[in-house]
């Protein structure tokens, strides 16, 4: 049951990954973001 939970967490931290790293490169399309500034 532990296993299935942390497995479900990882899951859920790289669905958020994705979705930070889906907005960085939306913003850098933008041009909201310099590169160089992160």
């Amino acid at each position: 049951m532990s296993e299935l939970k942390s497995r479900k967490l990882i899951s859920v931290q790289e669905h958020l990954r994705d979705q930070v790293a889906g907005a960085l490169r939306a913003a850098l399309i933008a041009g909201e973001l310099q590169p160089g500034v992160i």
